[in-house]
């Protein structure tokens, strides 16, 4: 792929000098400090936060409060540019961040720095790319340069129990006039255009109790479900397996529970499937070949009362690594960094999901500081270098596909 070249060099290098390196890594500090643990969410302290600091740049956005179960939870939109002409650009991130857990050497709300590195929980998943994005357009802003279209940030709540807040956008205002999704989640400072799918399946044996001294008086709900699952492991394929941008699909048995007494047949087991999917691998002919398999496993076990639950199910997403708008992200990272980008893809979903449902043809670019295999662990932590480099991009991706 051959990339075009930079336009803007001189509006960039503007921006560049607007740039206050300090101010970014203090800003993430407030983000990181910001309780935001979901459960039970909170979002709306990180949205306040971020709406403050756009306000701070002249720049407008809306509280989008969503109605759920708990309090203090919204979406935060804010637009700049020119609306009445050329493409829409949407940034986005998720405000929450998942529980710290134990055993933390560094307070999870304390933003402590050590050298080039911020500890706490959020840093790489993922309030360094929400607060790079931001920062990037408060630049753009403070520079005056002109944008031939419009340029975005959405927040979102929930996204990790879900995408609740994408969903709830999506659902609320579609996706209509959007061209093109960029996601700050961490990146290892490649360019991601391709995300795996997620397919979770819970299986729910039935069969009746009875005494562990006269089994053949019950129905065993646990060997019915190990005899499908083994069944399930042994003969289910994939359609497609292999994919230019992702590593091949799996399906693994991650959890089974039954059983009350060590002397008591179980009249109840559970076991959940964690499918991970890549293109030409449609969720439903998943779920129709499983239930096949299911109904092989019952015609040679009549006791055998399993059904199948879907619990997530959050499609593969692929861009077309010549799409225009991966060539402006090409473009825009080598004008950052002066060297040729891996384009590659993740394992992990994102918010990306609700508006590839609804526009299957949006091209989506994933760039974001730190990584993402710190994510969710004990002593998260993001290189403050990484967070002032994925500014720098996202300025330069602005400038680039909005020129």
């Amino acid at each position: 792929m051959d990339a075009k070249l930079f336009s803007r060099s001189e509006e960039f290098n503007k921006c560049l000098e607007l740039l206050d390196q300090n101010e970014v890594i203090e800003y993430l500090s407030e983000f990181i400090k910001v309780n935001s643990i979901n459960p039970p969410g909170n979002e709306k302290n990180a949205a306040k936060l971020a709406k403050a600091k756009l306000k701070e740049y002249g720049i407008e956005s809306e509280m989008m409060d969503l109605d759920l179960e708990e309090p203090n939870r919204a979406n935060l939109l804010a637009k700049m540019g020119n609306s009445s002409q050329g493409p829409t650009l949407v940034y986005s991130g998720h405000f929450d961040v998942v529980p710290p857990g134990e055993g933390w050497t560094h307070d999870p709300l304390g933003a402590e720095i050590v050298d080039d590195v911020m500890y706490g929980r959020g840093t790489s998943d993922m309030k360094a790319g929400d607060v790079a994005m931001i920062m990037a357009m408060c630049i753009l802003k403070k520079a005056d340069v002109p944008l031939n279209g419009t340029l975005a940030f959405l927040g979102t709540v929930g996204e990790e129990t879900g995408l609740v807040g994408s969903k709830a956008y999506v659902k609320e205002h579609g996706v209509e006039g959007i061209d093109a999704l960029a996601i700050s989640e961490a990146s290892v400072g490649d360019i991601y255009v391709a995300e795996k799918g997620v397919l979770w399946l819970k299986f729910t044996s039935k069969g009746k109790r009875a005494h562990g001294g006269q089994p053949e008086q019950g129905v065993n709900a646990l060997t019915n479900m190990i005899q499908f699952v083994e069944r399930l492991q042994k003969d289910f394929k994939f359609k497609v397996t292999e994919s230019d941008l992702l590593t091949p699909p799996t399906l693994c048995l991650t959890g089974m529970h039954a059983g009350e007494l060590t002397n008591i047949i179980p009249d109840k087991c559970e076991a959940v499937v964690d499918i991970r999917t890549i293109p030409g691998n449609a969720h439903s002919e998943i779920i129709a070949q499983i239930e096949k398999i299911l109904s092989e496993v019952k015609a040679t076990n009549s006791s055998i009362d399993i059904s199948i639950e879907v619990q997530s199910d959050l499609l593969p997403i692929s861009t077309d690594v010549n799409h225009p708008f991966i060539q402006s992200a090409v473009t825009s990272f080598m004008e950052a960094f002066n060297k040729q980008p891996v384009i590659k893809g993740v394992t992990y979903g994102t918010d990306a999901v609700p508006f590839r449902e609804a526009n299957p043809d949006l091209p989506l670019v994933i760039f974001g500081p730190g990584d993402y295999r710190r994510n969710h662990k004990t002593d998260e932590y993001v290189e403050l270098s990484s967070v002032i480099d994925c500014t720098k991009f996202y300025i330069a991706l602005a400038l680039e596909y909005l020129r």
